[in-house]
C-alpha cells in the first residue's frame, strides 16, 4: 500500500511543479454575459456585458522562482522517500528469503537426524522414535543460530 501512495504522491508533485511553472505566464480571460428582463418591468429589457481580463506577471519579487524551486525540492524529497520504501521492501524480501532457505535446510537436517535416529533405534525393545520424548525439550522451539542472514539487517 505504501508504494501505491508514493505513486500518487509522485503524480501530485509533478502536477504541482507544472502549476508553479505555469504561474510565470500571462493569463488572459474573456468573459461575456447576457440577461433578458421581463417586458413588464420598468428596466431596460436587455442587458449584456463583455469583459477582457489580462494578468501579466511582470515582477513579483522572485516569488514565482522560489515557489518553483520549493515544489521541485518537495518532489525530490518524495522521490527519496519512495526509494527508501523500495529499499525497505527489498530488504524485507531478502530477509524473508534468507529465513526460508535457512529453515528449509534446517528442516532437511532435522529430517536426516530423525531418520538416523529411527535407523539406530530400529530393533531396540521399548523404544519407538515416532513417539515424542518425555524430556520436555521437544515442546520448546529450537533456538535460532546467531549466524543466520535474518539477524543481519
Amino acid at each position: 500500500m505504501e508504494i501505491r501512495g508514493t505513486e500518487y504522491q509522485r503524480e501530485m508533485d509533478r502536477l504541482a511543479v507544472n502549476l508553479s511553472e505555469a504561474e510565470r505566464f500571462p493569463v488572459v480571460a474573456l468573459m461575456a454575459g447576457y440577461e433578458a428582463q421581463r417586458p413588464g418591468l420598468p428596466l431596460d429589457p436587455n442587458f449584456w456585458n463583455a469583459t477582457l481580463n489580462v494578468n501579466l506577471p511582470i515582477f513579483d519579487g522572485f516569488a514565482s522562482r522560489a515557489r518553483i524551486r520549493q515544489t521541485r525540492i518537495a518532489a525530490n524529497q518524495s522521490r527519496i522517500e519512495r526509494a527508501a520504501i523500495e529499499d525497505k521492501i527489498a530488504r524485507e524480501v531478502r530477509t524473508a528469503h534468507a529465513d526460508l532457505i535457512y529453515w528449509q535446510d534446517e528442516a532437511a537436517a532435522r529430517r536426516d537426524d530423525w531418520d538416523r535416529l529411527a535407523e539406530l533405534t530400529r530393533g531396540m525393545p521399548g523404544i519407538d522414535p515416532r513417539q515424542k520424548a518425555d524430556s520436555g525439550w521437544s515442546s520448546c522451539p529450537p533456538p535460532k543460530p546467531t549466524g543466520t542472514p535474518s539477524t543481519a539487517n
